[in-house]
């Protein structure tokens, strides 16, 4: 259930004395696509509510309702009609609009016949009125609420997305699935309209099976009460607590955990309208096959869930949810068991066929799948990889051989029968026909490792090799890619090459590796040669390209997820002098965002900011010269020198050994002596040695302050 609330200005109903009743309107279809069903319901309350709003109507609570075979939205306490209003048209000004025997001009005349009336009518404007034109008033009536309904509810369906409309009947009409009937009521009264080619009536139905009979709703408010009466329970959100608490008790009568994956339960929702969770059993000897295998085929073909024991070990039952309540369920338990007994059976199937070729001999095989018509097959793809494995092997000092190895094997799983049935367990069985052909357990967990993470919040590889060949799988996919397509704008990004990228910069980060970025693009882009060639492609370009889309995500990245501003980020940028080194920008923004929240930081921007206004007219040969410790007059500036030079020679050395917090503390440091120098030193003064020798030792807090962090471009509160 959604609910959109919108206060109404009572205040104006009341003077304009105008009501407000409730409006029920109901779209009842043949069965609606389950996976689209919440948010089909969803848009369709948005834009009813959008169209309301437009036509000027108060209105209170929004709520929407969806079942397999309809869409319902009830809108509380809508006005019953517009508020009247008063229109002022101007004209000609007056002066203009009488000749000087005082008869209308053709100004005039040419005015009122505009709006349908006589110069009597029209309004001469008052001496005190600031605007001296001629006046037409009339008030528009508004119009009621029933006269509108037809054409807001008309234009709501109209927008919503439906990807492959259908036809049914004779007619022109198009809609996701055919409608059957039609529900328009305000108040207690049926809203006489055509929508979708039928008249609306006050007509609903309930289950298929329980209460096919029609049911009379009279007004909105009892629409929930006699659905549920009959054997439906409207509300999305109601029906999906229903289905997991009964699921988890099922489950807990086992002993057992379901695997309750949230959109298998969307999905189920979207099924059922009175749902009836059921306990049913397989086989033992099934287990045999991969439980992520069993799984898929549970919940992909037969929308069941799953179930496993304390150590996620699955359990010989699932459990289906049926859209009807049996008097004999243990029927419709047997009727499950046998269907899931033939699913399961395909999928040990397949599995026991597949072993029976080892994934090298597959390897063949892979050279007749296209990956990409530019950039060839997935033979070439793998080939790709083995060339790229060593060199990432060798950054991160894992075995050249065992890289090498999963790199060759690693997209020949996707010619298995398992894989081509369930297109998701790539990789989990390249994984499982590895360890039955012997191959090394680190390279079997690689195969199985290589395509994490999946999305942004995904998990990573736990294992290094693992980490390598998924950096190897996303630098060939996002280099290949912006080889031949260009860079993705706005919110197209077909081949998710953000979402590579944010994968790319995550494994480095988060996993620690000091890798450099360059390096690894271009081992990637070495592989493409001919493919560059072909495009007329620089392989220069094609890396800064790719790094910058890396860069851009990653600063996407920490503002999103880690509530780092975007000018932290880039001061981190600027700090550092090889933005390639990932892990080096990482540990200089976690700094910079703990420095940014002292005190300290933002006096010593506010300083900063100062030296650089004095210095910027002043000619850079001149700075460049060494102080001099006989100009110095006064204590301050004593004082910052004395402390600036140790303070240069500290901070270089904390960042080279990449101690960059302990760093910008003894940054810090620097503020009461820069504070003391500038409450106490006249910089600007006459003697022009003295204002030069000053001018000098900003310049070296300057480049300090520029070299370590470009800190005036922080931003404070």
């Amino acid at each position: 259930k959604v609910i959109i609330r919108h206060a109404p200005t009572w205040a104006s109903l009341c003077v304009k004395k105008i009501m407000a009743n409730d409006l029920l309107i109901e779209i009842g279809c043949e069965e609606l696509p389950p996976k689209r069903l919440q948010s089909l319901a969803t848009a369709f309350a948005e834009n009813i509510r959008k169209e309301i709003e437009t036509c000027g109507l108060t209105q209170g609570n929004i709520q929407s309702f969806a079942t397999p075979r309809r869409l319902a939205v009830i809108i509380e306490q809508i006005a019953d009609r517009q508020i009247d209003e008063e229109l002022t048209k101007y004209g000609p000004a007056l002066k203009d609009a009488f000749d000087d025997q005082g008869q209308p001009t053709k100004a005039c005349l040419g005015f009122a016949k505009k709006w349908g009336v006589p110069v009597d009518e029209l309004i001469k404007p008052k001496e005190t009125d600031k605007n001296q034109k001629m006046i037409y008033r009339t008030s528009k009536k508004g119009k009621k609420t029933q006269e509108l309904l037809p054409d807001i509810i008309n234009n709501a369906l109209k927008k919503l997305a439906i990807a492959k409309p259908m036809r049914w009947g004779a007619g022109p009409i198009e809609f996701i699935r055919p409608v059957h009937w039609v529900i328009v009521i305000f108040g207690v009264e049926v809203v006489p309209c055509d929508i979708l080619g039928l008249k609306a009536s006050n007509n609903s139905y309930g289950h298929r099976f329980h209460a096919p009979e029609a049911i009379v709703i009279e007004q909105p408010k009892e629409y929930q009460k006699k659905l549920k009466q009959a054997y439906v329970i409207v509300d999305f959100e109601q029906r999906k607590k229903i289905i997991q608490q009964q699921v988890e008790d099922l489950a807990k009568a086992k002993n057992a955990q379901v695997i309750l994956d949230p959109d298998l339960l969307n999905e189920v929702t979207g099924l059922v309208e009175w749902p009836i969770a059921l306990l049913a059993n397989f086989e033992k000897e099934f287990l045999q096959v991969p439980k992520e295998a069993l799984v898929a085929a549970m919940r992909d073909h037969q929308k069941c869930f799953s179930l496993v024991d304390q150590d996620q070990q699955l359990l010989p039952h699932f459990i289906t949810v049926a859209n009807i309540k049996s008097e004999k369920p243990q029927i419709v338990v047997a009727g499950n068991e046998r269907v899931m007994r033939a699913r399961l059976s395909d999928a040990k199937f397949f599995f026991d066929n597949d072993k029976k070729t080892p994934l090298a001999d597959r390897l063949e095989k892979t050279k007749h799948v296209i990956f990409q018509r530019k950039l060839g097959s997935l033979y070439d793809k793998a080939a790709r990889l083995a060339k790229s494995m060593p060199t990432i092997a060798t950054m991160l000092d894992i075995d050249q051989k065992s890289a090498q190895r999963a790199g060759r094997l690693s997209k020949c799983d996707l010619v298995t029968d398992m894989v081509q049935e369930f297109t998701e367990l790539q990789g989990t069985m390249g994984y499982y026909y590895a360890l039955h052909d012997g191959e090394a357990k680190e390279v079997a967990l690689a195969l199985k490792e290589q395509y994490l993470p999946r999305f942004a919040q995904d998990s990573l590889p736990q294992t290094t090799l693992g980490c390598a060949l998924a950096l190897a799988e996303r630098l060939d996919h996002l280099v290949g890619m912006l080889i031949i397509y260009p860079v993705p704008k706005g919110m197209k990004d077909p081949y998710k090459l953000r979402r590579t990228g944010l994968a790319i910069a995550r494994i480095i980060i988060e996993k620690q590796f000091d890798l450099d970025l360059d390096q690894l693009l271009a081992c990637s882009i070495e592989n493409y040669q001919h493919t560059l060639s072909k495009e007329n492609k620089k392989k220069e370009d094609v890396a800064q390209t790719a790094s910058q889309l890396i860069l851009n995500r990653l600063s996407a990245y920490y503002t999103e997820t880690q509530g780092i501003p975007q000018d932290q980020f880039n001061a981190a940028r600027k700090w550092t002098q090889s933005q390639s080194k990932l892990f080096d920008l990482h540990h200089r923004i976690i700094a910079i965002h703990e420095f940014s929240s002292s005190a300290q930081a933002e006096a010593l921007a506010i300083a900063s900011k100062r030296v650089h206004n004095i210095l910027k007219n002043v000619d850079e040969k001149l700075l460049q010269v060494p102080w001099d410790q006989q100009l110095m007059q006064i204590e301050a500036e004593r004082a910052l020198v004395e402390r600036l030079t140790p303070a240069q020679a500290q901070i270089d050395q904390l960042c080279k050994q990449k101690h960059y917090r302990q760093a910008l503390n003894e940054l810090a440091e620097l503020r009461d002596p820069v504070d003391r120098f500038f409450d106490d030193v006249m910089v600007m003064v006459e003697d022009i040695e003295l204002r030069n020798n000053r001018l000098r030792i900003l310049y070296q807090l300057n480049e300090l302050l520029r070299r370590i962090v470009p800190i005036s471009e922080l931003q404070f509160k």
